[in-house]
């Protein structure tokens, strides 16, 4: 086996999923950054009475945004679902008690108290709740029970599909075609189910078994990777995002179902773009660089505390600076920028205390 292809860390891991976290981490901090509407029954945060004609920048940071959603969450499970497959494969888990606890440790203890003691206080602060009837039943309905918006439903949801996939894989004898297109279903249908715990966990499923089986090839894939197949992947991924751009507005039946086809290839594209950056990152020196060492070490706590500061953020904002930051181009690159970098910052000023403070699993 190519040696190049098989490099791994002190940790055991392997440097391109290390650094794929890394981005898709930051990715997801990009793509929390231009939000300034969000309602739900169980509060939100509403800032479109105060946004008259958008500036361009304002407009080109939406549509970085749009771009980014459509494959920054697959990437988080199928690099979830890759990890998984490493650990089953090493036989990790010897019982489902055991996978149980220990993702209980690991995903819902983190999800109840940052949601408890961090997301609520700062979203109340900035008025999140300002409208609610209920507080304590926004709050758990909305953010315990996932039915309004919280950043952190990544992680019960991630918990449910770990434990799922670990009695598929243990007690259920499936082939693995039919396994994907069960799962690629659930995917296609998700977004019909109204309970959100639900709809998330069949939405998702199937990216994190993409990542399951991917790490079954992935030294292949590395293998055969060069300046030619960025390119075919760049061509690629260009063509499918501009037929989706095209046919998404289409009201006949035939095309809304190539248009969900083509987003899912469009979306592997995306994913395995990234994947191919993260390897060849991963075999610079940059990944010898201090910042890129902080940015591995604490990239779960910047996911767990970098979202909730946009609230205050937004809140103040507005308050100082009204419509400027929406309608003019300098404004809307100050806020773009501030919630960028001041969550990013202000996540691993939080994510370091904790540590300090040695609290295990929130950091």
């Amino acid at each position: 086996m190519n040696h190049d292809n098989k490099i791994l860390n002190t940790n055991n891991n392997i440097y391109e999923y290390d650094c794929l976290r890394i981005i898709a981490t930051l990715l997801v901090v990009l793509g929390h950054s231009t939000y300034f509407n969000i309602v739900t029954n169980y509060g939100g945060c509403d800032y479109t009475l105060i946004v008259g004609n958008k500036s361009i920048l304002m407009m080109f940071f939406e549509n970085i945004t749009a771009i980014i959603y459509i494959f920054h969450m697959p990437l988080f499970m199928a690099l979830s679902g890759s990890l998984f497959m490493r650990a089953y494969s090493k036989e990790r888990y010897k019982s489902l008690k055991q996978i149980v606890v220990d993702k209980s440790k690991r995903l819902l203890i983190p999800f109840l108290i940052v949601s408890c003691c961090y997301s609520f206080p700062l979203k109340y602060l900035s008025g999140y709740y300002s409208k609610s009837n209920s507080i304590i039943r926004d709050f758990i309905f909305g953010q315990l029970f996932i039915q309004g918006n919280t950043h952190l439903w990544y992680l019960a949801t991630l918990f449910f599909i770990f434990i799922i996939a670990y009695i598929i894989e243990k007690f259920i004898d499936i082939k693995v075609t039919i396994k994907l297109l069960c799962f690629l279903f659930l995917c296609i249908i998700s977004s019909k189910i109204k309970i959100n715990i639900v709809s998330n966990i069949c939405q998702y499923i199937f990216w994190f078994y993409i990542g399951f089986y991917f790490e079954c090839i992935r030294d292949k894939v590395n293998q055969r990777i060069n300046k030619k197949m960025y390119l075919v992947v760049f061509f690629a991924t260009l063509i499918l995002y501009c037929f989706c751009t095209i046919i998404h507005k289409s009201e006949l039946f035939i095309w809304k179902i190539v248009f969900i086809l083509v987003k899912i290839v469009l979306t592997l594209m995306f994913c395995l773009g990234t994947y191919m950056i993260s390897y060849y990152i991963s075999r610079t020196n940059i990944i010898s660089t201090k910042k890129y060492k902080m940015l591995r070490q604490y990239s779960f706590g910047i996911y767990l505390y970098s979202d909730t500061p946009n609230y205050l953020i937004l809140s103040i904002g507005t308050q100082i600076l009204g419509s400027y930051l929406f309608e003019n181009n300098v404004g809307a690159l100050i806020l773009y920028s501030t919630r960028f970098f001041g969550t990013l910052i202000i996540s691993i000023i939080v994510t370091k205390i904790i540590e300090n403070l040695k609290l295990k699993y929130l950091y």
